[in-house]
């Protein structure tokens, strides 16, 4: 009996062995796996504490009894070593996974890398750009420095010049009454003007046949006409202008009849806008001219035609 018991105990130890010399991932653990069998086990496993007593009568029952708690123990164990298996299994897919993204974290550190170095002679062309624009800007500075002074100086100059005008200007304002009084003056002669234009005498436009002579000049430049049955002879006065009204006339002879008369200024035709009275008067003939400034140094001839009774 003794000799059964030690070689159930050698038993226990080889099948609790077995699954740890199975898997190859546990066989770092084979005195993890023999060391699970503790003192109570074995105490369990080979029926108590008695060291090999057993019941009196039942022997095959006590060892049926320590067989089925060695199969306990034993599928204890294999659970275990399945459980053990599985984090094991586990534990090599993270690892793949994890070289997966280790491999990926490479790649990404390459490119990065390469990022970095494009961005590196990106970053000096950038400096280079900046460097010029630096000048660049320096230059136009320098330049619109140079524009501000010449712009300081031709302001100055506009500035001396507008304050001539403003001595022009000043002066101007100062003669503009004078200027306005004339003006005023003009304007006054001119209205004076187109009211005589109204009274003037026409030019003589019409004439009369043989055998007659002007009797009456009318306004509109028309005449009368009589027949000449005896000779006529023509009376003729010349005056002299002045800056006054001018009253020229020519009379008849007491035995001579008036039959017609008229009157001329050859050197300025433009008197007779100024005519204010020009026809027989008494046995003559008259003409007077209104005020003019046109009067001065002028000749007027007036002329009677004069037929003997």
């Amino acid at each position: 009996m003794k000799y059964l018991e030690t070689t159930l105990s050698i038993a226990i130890l080889a099948v609790v062995a077995l699954p740890e010399k199975c898997n190859s991932t546990l066989r770092g653990n084979k005195d993890l796996a023999q060391n699970t069998l503790s003192h109570d086990d074995e105490a369990r496993v080979l029926g108590g504490t008695d060291k090999g007593n057993t019941p009196n009568g039942k022997p095959f029952e006590h060892i049926q009894g320590q067989i089925q708690n060695l199969e306990d123990l034993i599928q204890e164990l294999q659970n275990q070593a399945d459980t053990l298996a599985q984090e094991i299994s586990d534990l090599e897919e993270r690892v793949e996974q994890n070289e997966g993204d280790i491999l990926t974290n490479i790649d990404d550190i390459d490119a990065l890398k390469d990022s970095t170095q494009q961005l590196g002679s990106t970053l000096a062309a950038l400096a280079a750009t900046v460097d010029a624009n630096e000048q660049d800007i320096e230059q136009k500075l320098s330049d619109f420095r140079g524009h501000i002074f010449d712009a300081d100086q031709a302001m100055q100059g506009m500035q001396a010049t507008l304050e001539g005008l403003i001595v022009r200007i000043a002066s101007l304002e100062t003669s503009s009454a004078t200027k306005t009084e004339l003006l005023n003056s003009i304007r006054t002669t001119r209205t004076w003007v187109t009211g005589q234009l109204s009274l003037k005498q026409n030019r003589i436009s019409s004439a009369c046949p043989t055998g007659e002579a002007i009797r009456q000049v009318y306004s509109s430049g028309g005449v009368s006409c009589q027949k000449v049955t005896n000779e006529v002879e023509i009376y003729s006065r010349e005056c002299s202008t002045n800056l006054l009204a001018l009253t020229c006339d020519v009379y008849c002879p007491s035995t001579d009849t008036l039959v017609g008369g008229d009157w001329e200024c050859t050197d300025n035709p433009i008197l007779l806008s100024y005519v204010t009275e020009d026809g027989p008067w008494f046995n003559g003939h008259k003409v007077t001219l209104s005020y003019s400034l046109l009067f001065a140094s002028k000749s007027v001839a007036v002329r009677a035609l004069c037929r003997e009774d």
